[in-house]
């Protein structure tokens, strides 16, 4: 899946919880909602989602840089 398909097809919630599952420090992501939809959108999200590479340019598009 290519990274513009990944933005089309999935809800910016879910791609939040994606990067947040991917994160090299093997995080768990909580979320504080209890908006029924809103969740139903978070639990979209599997940690295998990104690719080591979306999940970089995720981080520097956030205005990181890689050391």
């Amino acid at each position: 899946m290519s990274f513009f398909t990944f933005y089309v097809t999935v809800s910016p919630q879910a791609i939040v919880v994606a990067w947040i599952l991917r994160h090299p420090a093997n995080m768990q992501a909580v979320v504080g909602t209890t908006d029924p939809k809103r969740l139903g959108k978070m639990c979209e999200a599997t940690s295998d989602m990104l690719t080591r590479e979306e999940w970089y340019a995720l981080y520097r598009w956030a205005g990181n840089v890689l050391l």
